[in-house]
């Protein structure tokens, strides 16, 4: 590494310190706000572009510590982040219609595929299947990316939660690449790492300011590029190495298990009830765990050492490979989510 984690973590978590409280300045005056409502939790106008200033410092810190040929190699990655940058910012600022937003997600997706391939080559023997086609390799890495990237933006929905999730996302995937030394992914992850530290700040109970779309399909969108990126890596690893994941699509998923099975589970109850997969409501986990009486920050807390939870049993459990570990973990975290919703209609 050119530089220590804790350096890339603090110019991160400087640069968003010193961008933040004059962002949120700037959004007030040009009532760049997320207004109360009948959906909204919070109780003021509060300003919903936050990600313009982690997204800035998380920029500003790649290119400082970067290598003329890191950035050339990464080129297009860092290229279609900053468009879907772009198209959450769109949205922040005017509202797109959720097929025109997904229509525009695709466009970086599709050119991030194409030109990086980045495709499944395989399911490594999880449900005894090895190699894939390549189309269906091209179909699953779209799925995953274009599902996690919405599945951050449907979860922030609660101060500090998304950026708390994602927080957790970073660490863990720029902990193992860095043990690899896989040293850009370690960058971007500490960087953004960084970056969230410095945002929380400001968006913890009560928040100063929210990501917004600008911030929330970007990480969703960097974190995805991880996940694929983590399985293949592993994969290529010698089986003697230290920290070669077994049951890695399984670790993948329990990295991201909480924004990815809530997103599942609304999804599932929106059609269930014949509406749309778009509609807003309040159905997702964290509505549940406040109608229990928790606070804000407490429902965030919960999610997150959840969340850290299933990652350390999957690594725990490692050995016992995806086609076994995959379905305990699933089974869990059902088995949290029925008895979630159980308390929550008691309660109402």
């Amino acid at each position: 590494m050119r530089f220590s984690i804790a350096a890339i973590i603090l110019v991160a978590l400087s640069v968003t310190a010193l961008l933040m409280p004059m962002l949120i300045k700037l959004f007030h005056k040009k009532s760049l706000v997320d207004r109360i409502g009948k959906r909204k939790i919070h109780e003021n106008d509060i300003p919903s572009m936050g990600g313009v200033g982690f997204f800035a410092a998380f920029a500003i810190t790649v290119l400082l510590l970067s290598s003329y040929e890191q950035l050339a190699e990464h080129r297009v990655e860092l290229l279609t982040i900053s468009i879907m940058f772009v198209v959450g910012l769109r949205d922040d600022l005017i509202e797109l219609k959720p097929i025109s937003k997904l229509l525009a997600q695709l466009v970086p997706t599709f050119f991030l595929i194409y030109l990086t391939n980045l495709v499944f080559p395989s399911l490594y023997n999880f449900l005894g299947i090895g190699e894939i086609p390549y189309w269906v390799g091209v179909s699953l890495s779209l799925l995953t990316i274009v599902g996690l990237t919405n599945s951050f933006n449907l979860i922030d929905g609660l101060d500090g939660l998304a950026g708390g999730l994602a927080l957790v996302g970073f660490l863990a995937f720029g902990t193992w690449f860095y043990i690899q030394g896989i040293e850009y992914y370690t960058l971007i992850a500490f960087a953004f790492a960084g970056s969230l530290l410095g945002f929380l700040y400001f968006n913890w109970q009560p928040a100063k300011i929210f990501m917004g779309d600008t911030g929330a399909l970007v990480i969703g969108f960097i974190l995805a590029i991880f996940c694929i990126r983590f399985i293949e890596i592993n994969a290529s690893l010698p089986k003697a190495t230290f920290l070669k994941i077994n049951s890695v699509i399984t670790m993948a998923v329990s990295i991201l298990i909480v924004p990815i099975f809530d997103t599942l589970r609304v999804i599932t109850v929106r059609l269930l009830r014949r509406q749309s997969p778009f509609s807003a409501d309040q159905n997702h986990t964290h509505h549940m765990l406040l109608r229990l009486g928790l606070t804000h920050a407490q429902t965030t807390l919960l999610l997150v050492g959840v969340n850290i939870a299933f990652i350390l049993l999957a690594f725990v459990l490692d050995f016992l490979g995806d086609n076994i570990l995959m379905p305990i973990i699933v089974g869990l975290i059902i088995i949290l989510s029925v008895t979630l919703h159980y308390l929550s209609d008691k309660k109402i």
